[in-house]
């Protein structure tokens, strides 16, 4: 089954089976970490992280073509830097007392101004379904575990069924739960740190 060997790398610590490029292994360092230019005041913003999409996929596609095992972390990052775009936008118009459905016009209005002279009203909705989903199921599980992911591509991991993710998360939660009980120092020391925290703020 697919979805089990996207829960193994997802779960995996073996560094054999993450990215080559060193710059995708740190999200710290990641090109997105630093660029001044995607910033959520940015006027610009959806154009300049589609552009990223769009090339991300070029250079996908010739690796493929050149029959080498396909990388596909660095267009899934791409994908969940434009749906984070996309909730920030959402949460900055929210902030201006503006209700929810307004909030949400507001943005999808930026989106089309942004990209109606690159792709038609449908694509720009199947984007925005598919950052969407990439960037919530991410966000959920850990921006981190994108430089895992080998196994599905962007788009194959946005088509995932509501059955399907339920069952990586799931999954994910009970090897969480195997590994700390397996490790019950680790997961000791980490309530012990969260006592003192707690502790601290009381005082």
């Amino acid at each position: 089954m697919p979805k089990k060997k996207f829960v193994n790398e997802l779960t995996t610590d073996d560094l054999t089976l993450q990215s080559d490029n060193p710059e995708n292994d740190d999200p710290s360092q990641s090109k997105f970490s630093n660029d001044s230019t995607l910033q959520s005041d940015n006027p610009e913003e959806f154009a300049l992280l589609f552009s990223k999409i769009v090339k991300a996929e070029k250079e996908e596609n010739k690796i493929f073509a050149r029959k080498e095992e396909k990388n596909t972390q660095e267009v899934i990052r791409c994908y969940y830097f434009f749906g984070k775009a996309l909730v920030d936008r959402f949460d900055h118009y929210k902030k201006l007392d503006n209700k929810e459905r307004t909030a949400q016009a507001l943005v999808n209005e930026e989106v089309k101004d942004q990209l109606s002279d690159k792709i038609n009203n449908i694509d720009i909705l199947t984007l925005k379904e598919r950052t969407q989903k990439i960037y919530e199921f991410f966000n959920e599980i850990g921006e981190d575990k994108i430089q895992k992911v080998r196994s599905l591509s962007a788009v194959e991991i946005s088509e995932l069924s509501c059955d399907h993710i339920d069952y990586v998360l799931t999954e994910l939660a009970k090897t969480t739960k195997r590994q700390n009980s397996a490790n019950p120092e680790t997961t000791s020391h980490e309530e012990k740190k969260e006592e003192i925290v707690i502790i601290n703020e009381m005082n």
